[in-house]
């Protein structure tokens, strides 16, 4: 047998240039040098290297009885859709890659399953072609190849391997179940108790239950999960009574015990999935969920679409083994009927080949968050789209501090344009990137003077402690970033578009000029944070106008150092000291009131509950120029319910709309609007907004149209209206002593309105959740509109 493979990745070609030199050693050897070298160059993990030898002896002697060696242990180096995962949902992204696999496969060498389908076609007595069966079969059921089936059925079935045996068999159940097979998944299931009956026991009953919840066998899912927890329970005691005396240290029912926990969360999942499915089946009822994937306006067919109920706890993974999931097919659409009444976000989950092919493209994830309501069918749409072109800076740029001048490709359709950068900062295991202050502009081309500095407040920490950047408040790189804005504000796309790599993405990437240092920046960067607070010190008193110094320490004082303990409950940080963080920034503000310096001291007094420092701090930005929809929605509370104004705290908020920032938060303008009658307007707002994609507006602006469509002589007393805020004759501070005296569920709703109205709510979340938890009790059930609304405004505002 004759092969030819050729290698067109550029570390492949250096590799193949090393080994035709040495061919003449290869051929003295037979082949027995290149192998050699293949084996030591994957031990090493240098998978690039190793593939190049392997394929050379594969390539220069077909014939040899090691041939399917070559094959096996080649394909291990080689991507698949299991050795990468990505899994994206509007609130989080999560990769995996496997390690010892190379990045691509070059141009015209097999594929890792052409390599494995050798094994299997052409070597089937070889050791490697069970092994190699297995993995070629999950391969294909990972791609969507139908033929899938053929080789998992073998792999289920032939083979010493128990482990591989039972993993091909779950995956069939899993297919069948699927495409509604149940006669199909069943047999499966009793084929595996028969022949494997000790194998990943309590997984087969969890399979089994997930089965009858498929075919609606509600009663018989139930018993099938609580079976699993009685089965760890079972072989507790047999271990105990036949091997153990109790209390044995390292005992054999410890270490069930910690198996049985991660079986116990599953199963609890499970079981609260069921009971949502018959209350579904009782009158709460399900929904529909309709949508579409598009590349570059085309279908995706092959993607997976998954979908997962919002909670407080829900875990970010790539692993969606037990959520509802679809693979879409030639015209791109996916559908779900779920049970309604609950939260719900839409995701899609990336192997290595669709991960190739979105690469480098935006995705739009419209309308992918919402609640489900009864009889309700949800649109989605998830579009990959073209990325924004910039056209300065070019790639390569280093920033050395001068202006710059930013300019891009005008995008079509865009109305308008956000413009951000995120700070970068290097470390041992990776790289940290955190966000920062964004500006908007109608044009294609923005005059850069400096890039603000790292964001006061925001940091990152390692086991060493805080970042050394969040501390001297430069990056030793920046991510510049370009949103596509349409008429409503919503992203249309992005210049960075998704990247999957280790390091930070390549597009946009903006280095840094390295600068001098200063002594103390020196001790902070190499961790020895106690000896830089004692030079800084020492510093500001030699010179109290050492601006640089004061900066530094504002940040050290407010943010803190390094972890005092190793117990990762406790975190305290040494060298924290708020108020000696405000009275430097004091201090900062009093020799140079830049907006950087403003802006941290009111962050520093909102921590220490000092509204009225903060919002000094505040109006001095805006006397200088210094507008932000932050300060804004701060000053428009504080206006409310310190200085008793509620038209200027109007006419605060709605300049915070008007800044139209990325991160604009509604809810102060929102309930303000309620709060004085003006629920349409809420409304309005709400709906301009919903395109942009925060969180929660789309069930808030639903949940305030029934809210303003009661009508005060037909609605239920409990529900009225009571806008004691209508005319300027009344305060806040009167009506909010009015609504605590009333105590009726429309007042105690208008109390829940006014705090969750406010901008720094989460500051007090566990308090606000306790009062939602209680008007829910009183009120729930004879106000439901009420109530619905409380839920909508916590929800979008993260209570």
């Amino acid at each position: 047998m004759s092969r030819t493979i050729r290698v067109k990745n550029k570390h492949l070609v250096i590799a193949a240039l090393l080994l035709i030199s040495l061919a003449g050693l290869a051929r003295a050897s037979g082949g027995a040098y290149l192998l050699k070298m293949a084996e030591r160059a994957r031990e090493n993990r240098d998978p690039v290297k190793a593939l190049a030898y392997y394929d050379k002896f594969i390539s220069e002697y077909p014939d040899d009885e090691r041939i399917p060696d070559a094959l096996y242990w080649s394909a291990s180096l080689l991507p698949d859709n299991q050795s990468f995962r990505a899994v994206i949902f509007p609130s989080s992204m999560w990769t995996t890659r496997s390690h010892n696999v190379i990045d691509e496969i070059p141009e015209e060498a097999l594929s890792k399953e052409e390599r494995l389908l050798e094994i299997y076609t052409m070597y089937s007595d070889h050791w490697s072609a069970p092994h190699a069966t297995h993995q070629l079969a999950v391969a294909l059921y990972h791609s969507g190849d139908p033929r899938a089936e053929e080789y998992l059925l073998k792999a289920a079935s032939e083979g010493r391997n128990m482990g591989n045996r039972i993993e091909a068999a779950f995956l069939l159940v899993d297919m069948y179940v699927a495409e509604g097979r149940f006669d199909d998944a069943e047999a499966m299931l009793d084929y595996c108790a028969t022949e494997m009956p000790t194998a990943r026991r309590e997984e087969q009953q969890l399979r089994r239950g997930d089965l009858l919840v498929a075919m609606g066998d509600y009663q018989g899912a139930r018993a099938a999960y609580e079976k699993i927890l009685e089965m760890f329970e079972d072989e507790d005691r047999l271990r105990q009574e036949t091997y153990e005396q109790p209390g044995d240290p390292g005992s054999t029912s410890d270490k069930i015990a910690s198996i049985r926990i991660p079986h116990s969360e599953r199963v609890d999942a499970r079981i609260a999935a069921l009971n949502a499915l018959e209350g579904a089946d009782a009158g709460a009822g399900m929904g529909e969920i309709k949508g579409i994937v598009l590349l570059d306006g085309k279908p995706l067919p092959g993607a997976r679409i998954i979908v997962r109920e919002v909670k407080e706890t829900t875990a970010f993974s790539t692993d969606y083994t037990g959520l509802p999931a679809f693979t879409v097919l030639d015209d791109g659409k996916f559908h779900f009927s779920l049970p309604a009444g609950c939260r719900y976000e839409v995701g899609i989950a990336l192997g290595h080949r669709e991960s190739k092919e979105v690469e480098g493209y935006h995705l739009q994830m419209v309308g992918a968050q919402f609640t489900l309501e009864r009889g309700e069918t949800r649109e989605v749409a998830l579009h990959f789209a073209e990325p924004v072109e910039i056209l300065e800076p070019l790639t390569g740029f280093v920033y050395d501090g001068r202006p710059f001048t930013v300019r891009w490709n005008p995008y079509p359709g865009a109305h308008a344009y956000s413009l951000s950068f995120h700070s970068i900062s290097y470390g041992e295991h990776g790289y940290n990137s955190m966000g920062m202050s964004s500006l908007r502009t109608a044009d294609t081309v923005f005059e850069i003077n400096s890039i603000p500095e790292v964001q006061f407040g925001a940091f990152a920490s390692d086991d060493k402690g805080v970042l050394p950047i969040y501390l001297t408040g430069v990056a030793e790189a920046y991510s510049l970033r370009i949103l596509a804005l349409d008429e409503h504000g919503s992203v249309m796309s992005s210049s960075n578009g998704l990247y999957f790599g280790a390091g930070p993405n390549p597009k946009g990437l903006i280095e840094v000029e390295p600068r001098k240092l200063r002594e103390e920046e020196k001790l902070l960067m190499d961790r020895k944070y106690d000896e830089a607070v004692l030079k800084l010190e020492e510093a500001i008193k030699r010179n109290t106008h050492d601006i640089r110094a004061l900066e530094i320490l504002s940040r050290i004082y407010f943010m803190g150092t390094y972890y005092t303990t190793q117990d990762e409950s406790i975190h305290e940080m040494a060298h924290v000291d708020l108020e000696r963080s405000r009275d430097i920034l004091e201090a900062l503000v009093a020799l140079e009131p830049s907006r950087e310096h403003l802006n941290a001291l009111a962050v520093v007094c909102t921590n220490l509950d000092d509204r009225e420092g903060a919002a000094s701090a505040y109006k001095t930005m805006l006397e200088c120029g210094f507008e932000s929809s932050v300060n804004l929605n701060t000053l428009a509370y504080y206006a409310l319910t310190v200085e008793d104004d509620y038209q200027q705290a109007l006419a605060y908020a709605e300049r915070a709309k008007g800044m139209a920032e990325e991160h604009y938060d509604p809810l102060p303008l929102t309930g303000l609007y309620v709060m004085t009658g003006q629920c349409s307007k809420a409304v309005d707002l709400l709906q301009n907004l919903k395109a942009q994609g925060p969180r929660g507006t789309s069930e808030l602006e639903e949940s305030l149209r029934r809210y303003t469509e009661l009508n005060v002589g037909v609605s239920p007393t409990s529900e009225r209206r009571n806008n004691y805020l209508g005319t300027v004759s009344h305060s806040f501070l009167e009506a909010q002593q009015i609504w605590q005296e009333d105590k009726s569920a429309h007042s105690s709703f208008l109390l829940l309105v006014a705090r969750l109205s406010d901008p720094l709510r989460h500051y007090h979340r566990e308090e606000l959740r306790r009062r939602i938890d209680e008007f829910q009790a009183l009120y729930g059930s004879d106000a439901p509109v009420l109530a619905d609304v409380i839920e909508a405004l916590a929800w979008a505002g993260w209570v």
